[in-house]
Formats: structure tokens, sequence, C-alpha cells
């Protein structure tokens, strides 16, 4: 890769959010944190919203503001949205029981929400929406394109389906500009080390670090695309400069391994930064999801066709990188 070509590249990116107005909601989690921290390298106004208080963001170039609410609240919307050119729309809800109509309020309904706006006040802001890589569901080929079928296969699948449906409907009839990006896994440090430990590959890490063990089961042959975050994050920012009317695209580095295979790798890192074995456990006794035994690996070739777009970090690199910050973040707790 030529990484010189690439660094003039994500600047000139950098340089299109010069004096504009962004907002990113979900700006405590784990992608919004990221992406709130590289848009504070440049000189713009950025409105954070968050579900619950967080610490405020130091200001570096940008003039930030920090917003706490609940996107699902009427009324919300209106507070943030005016002046502003550009919308990350990242928020999400973590919670652990199953709740359709909670999921739907928080993953659905905003979007409805935000575009009926949008409408109605003729805005011309830009919205670039978190999808995910589930959507596809069961495939029996790989890699996955924007030409497979959908076939959502949780609920949360679902409703991210349906908001995309939203996006799509109101570019058409309405001509509100919007881009979806369907994310595979993703994975890496971020600032708050409760966030960073909420992606799955992250926790995985942090475990075998602790524990110096690690259980695959019956679904370790399936294969995955986990891709790094200040990968995911340059995604993001290009999409907010092309001009795209609800069009989805695959975002993943490309790069599928079985889940062994990661665990593996995770292994190997470990042990060539500790010295320490990390154990891989078999355990076949689990019952496991149709939507666990699912097989992904994304083919992001039109995005990176529309945006310029492409990965930098492989999964050895991220790997890597994610012990260190862990292995940091332990030696700060004890000094």
């Amino acid at each position: 890769m030529d990484y010189s070509r690439a660094h003039a590249k994500n600047h000139m990116i950098l340089d299109f959010y010069k004096g504009k107005t962004v907002l990113v909601t979900g700006a405590g989690g784990f992608i919004g944190s990221a992406l709130a921290e590289r848009l504070n390298g440049v000189s713009c106004n950025l409105v954070l919203h968050t579900h619950i208080t967080k610490p405020v963001l130091k200001t570096n170039l940008a003039k930030v503001k920090m917003v706490t609410g609940d996107i699902t609240e009427p009324g919300e919307w209106e507070k943030n949205l005016p002046e502003v050119d550009i919308i990350f729309h990242l928020a999400e809800h973590h919670y652990k029981t199953f709740d359709p109509e909670k999921d739907l309020s928080i993953t659905a309904k905003p979007v409805l929400d935000l575009l009926q706006i949008l409408r109605k006040s003729d805005s011309c802001a830009k919205i670039v929406f978190a999808s995910s890589s589930n959507l596809a569901g069961l495939v029996d080929k790989l890699p996955v394109t924007e030409d497979f079928p959908d076939n959502p296969l949780t609920v949360y699948a679902i409703h991210k389906h349906l908001a995309e449906k939203y996006l799509e409907y109101y570019a058409r009839e309405f001509g509100i500009n919007s881009v979806i990006l369907r994310l595979a896994n993703v994975y890496g440090p971020v600032t708050d080390q409760e966030v960073t430990k909420r992606a799955v590959l992250n926790h995985v890490i942090d475990q075998a670090l602790k524990r110096g063990e690690l259980k695959l089961f019956s679904n370790r042959e399936c294969v995955r695309d986990f891709i790094y975050i200040a990968d995911v994050v340059d995604a993001f920012l290009a999409a907010g400069t092309i001009d795209a009317r609800g069009e989805h695209y695959i975002i993943g580095s490309g790069e599928g391994k079985t889940l062994s295979e990661v665990f593996e790798t995770v292994s190997q890192k470990i042990q060539e930064k500790t010295k320490k074995n990390v154990k891989i456990l078999i355990d076949d006794s689990i019952k496991i999801s149709e939507v666990e035994k699912r097989n992904f690996v994304a083919d992001y070739s039109k995005f990176k066709s529309k945006a310029g777009w492409s990965p930098k970090v492989t999964l050895n690199e991220g790997v890597k990188k994610t012990i260190n910050y862990f292995l940091e973040i332990y030696e700060s707790s004890i000094s």
C-alpha cells in the first residue's frame, strides 16, 4: 500500500469538514467516540449527542458542543438540527433482554422522525447511517456484495433493514441525501475502556489476557470479517463526502478468517508480546443459534470505487494494537 498517498487522501477528506456543522449521535459509543475524536482535529462545529452524560471532549481544533438526551423522545432531533450539514447517526442501545418494541423505538423510529423533520424543514443535511452486515443473513457464497438479497435473521437486523428502507424511500421521494454503511465486525481500541470492551473481538482479547484461555464452540469454522476501528472511522468520513441517495455499501476488511483462525491469531500475538500461552478450548455442548453460524466476508469494491476508501490495517496488525492497548490499561491501573 502507498501510505503517503493514503495519508494525502485522508487529509483531503478531513478538509471537506472544515467550517461545517457535524452532528454525531451515539458519540459516547464505540464508533461514535472514535469518530468524534478524529473530527475534533478539524476546524468544524461538532455537536456530540450522547444518551448519558460523558466527559466533555477536550477541544482541539473543532468547536465542540456536548448534548445529552434521548433520540426516542419527541423534540430531541429539533433541538440539535439547526444549521447541521452532516449527521452521523450511530446511536444504539445495548440491552440484554429480548425487547423487540424497545429495539424498534431505538433502531428504526428515530430515523423516520429525523427524515420527517428534514423533509418539512427543507434541510440539505446529509445522513450517514451505521447499519449491519447481519442484513445479509446466511449466505451460500463469499464475499458478500451489495447485490446479495437481504435476509435479516434477528430483530435488530430487521429494524436496521427497516431504517434503511426509510432512508431509501425519503431519498427517492424527497431527495434527502443519505449514505448507509453495512459494517462487518468492528474491533480495536478507543479511549473509553468500557466502551472498547463492547466489541466482540476486543472482549475476546481482554478475556484471553486475563484468563489465559479462550473457548470455541461448534461454529468455529464459520468465516468472519473483522475490521479495525480506525478504518471504520475513515469509511464514515469518506461516506460524508459522497453524493448517495439512500444507497448502502458493504464495509469490511475483505479478509475472511474462521473463528478458529482468529482465536489462533489472538493466542499467537499474546504469546509473542507476553511470552504467555493462551489455551484454546473446544466446547461443542453449547447450542449455537442459526445467526451465529453465518459466514461473512465483505466485498468493499463498490464503496472503494465511489469514495476512494479501502482498509489499511490487517487482522494481525489490528490484534497487536489492541493487545498493546489492553496491556497499557492493565499497567496503568496497577501503578
